[in-house]
């Protein structure tokens, strides 16, 4: 019995090698973890530092129904996401840019199901062809995570579509990829029900700044009113 234990152990444990496919960004993860401590900050401040170009789109080989991303050592053909409308389901992948300083692709992972949409974040090493999916907070896709400047931490936000005002807020540490499971792990978490994000500007590598906004209740395409914040990594 302990023989059959140890083969399906190390059955699981060389499928999960050779599929080379890492989940993150659980809300169970971030709720064990510590909270995101902000500052009020200013319109002052936050437009002196300029909004940086972390993440470019080069052109992929491409086919009529699949994006083509070459890694070392490995090709990936990933089915295009075509939206039906919710009509009916299908899945696939959106092709959102390259990370220069990370050395990654960005992808949304999509689905539709009974009308409803439902996806994933999804960041491909093109060093290790390790994939990285950042999990959904709600139906859709986190938006792109954007690095700090020196490439140490990584941040991303979820704007809840269905209420007003709220938001969550992850924060996750880069790693060494000699150590592939460890490349991308949470650090810290922050959810409000009092405004939702509008742009996230790193000042240096432990510190950053939220363009925050709260609207009318019911009226998103009123009127924005803004507020600044300010953390660190620490």
């Amino acid at each position: 019995m302990k023989l059959i234990i140890a083969f399906v152990f190390l059955s699981t444990s060389l499928l999960a090698q050779i599929k080379k496919e890492i989940t993150v960004g659980y809300v169970e993860t971030y709720d064990k973890l510590p909270k995101i401590v902000f500052t009020p900050s200013s319109v002052a401040e936050y437009d002196k530092y300029a909004n940086t170009k972390y993440i470019v789109k080069p052109k992929l080989k491409t086919s009529k129904t699949h994006h083509i991303i070459n890694s070392k050592g490995k090709q990936f053909n990933l089915k295009k996401y075509k939206d039906y409308g919710g009509e009916e389901s299908y899945s696939g992948y959106g092709f959102l840019g390259y990370y220069p300083k990370l050395k990654m692709f960005a992808l949304t992972e999509n689905s539709t199901a009974e009308h409803l949409g439902f996806g994933n974040l999804v960041l491909i090493d093109s060093l290790t062809s390790y994939q990285y999916a950042i999990v959904s907070i709600g139906d859709g896709a986190v938006e792109t995570p954007i690095p700090s400047p020196e490439g140490k931490y990584l941040i991303y936000y979820y704007n809840w579509p269905y209420e007003d005002n709220s938001c969550f807020i992850g924060l996750m540490k880069i790693g060494d990829r000699k150590n592939p499971q460890k490349v991308l792990t949470e650090k810290a978490g922050f959810d409000t029900k009092k405004w939702a994000v509008e742009n996230v500007k790193w000042i240096d590598d432990n510190t950053f700044l939220i363009k925050a906004f709260t609207v009318k209740p019911y009226n998103r395409q009123g009127d924005r009113f803004y507020q600044y914040f300010k953390a660190n990594t620490k």
